[in-house]
């Protein structure tokens, strides 16, 4: 009876910490998604976009296109997979039977998680672009 107490807690204890960790990466990648934009990020075409949830694939070209001249590295190798386990999930609240069961803000939700990655990608990119700036300068002063 006790191992299996101590495996109950073990696992909730592991779900309890899951559960911590995914909201406090989701809080990040939402503060850095509200962050503006510089002006040179928007004059690099960004501002022809809306930053919406059909965005991203094309900030994420953007993102890979601009070289990593800096120190720091930086990857959205996870937002990524979160962007498309919420499009996948958007197309499931699409659909008749998400209507059926009551869904309807599923999709509203997803909408906004979907836009916040947009504007995280974008952020990465507008914060890219100012490390390559400065590293160019650096090389010209030499």
């Amino acid at each position: 009876m006790v191992p299996m107490a101590a495996s109950l807690i073990l696992v909730l204890s592991v779900a309890a910490l899951a559960q911590f960790a995914l909201s406090y990466w989701r809080a990040l990648l939402l503060e850095t998604a509200a962050r503006d934009l510089s002006p040179r990020a928007l004059e690099a075409g960004l501002a022809k976009l809306e930053l919406g949830p059909k965005d991203f694939d094309v900030v994420v070209s953007m993102y890979r296109l601009c070289p990593q001249l800096g120190e720091r590295r930086s990857n959205l190798t996870v937002v990524r997979a979160y962007y498309r386990s919420m499009r996948a999930l958007a197309n499931v609240a699409q659909s008749r039977l998400a209507h059926v069961l009551g869904l309807d803000r599923l999709a509203d939700w997803t909408q906004r998680e979907m836009q916040a990655c947009t504007r995280y990608a974008a952020v990465l990119l507008d914060q890219r672009l100012t490390e390559n700036l400065a590293s160019a300068a650096k090389i010209q002063s030499y």
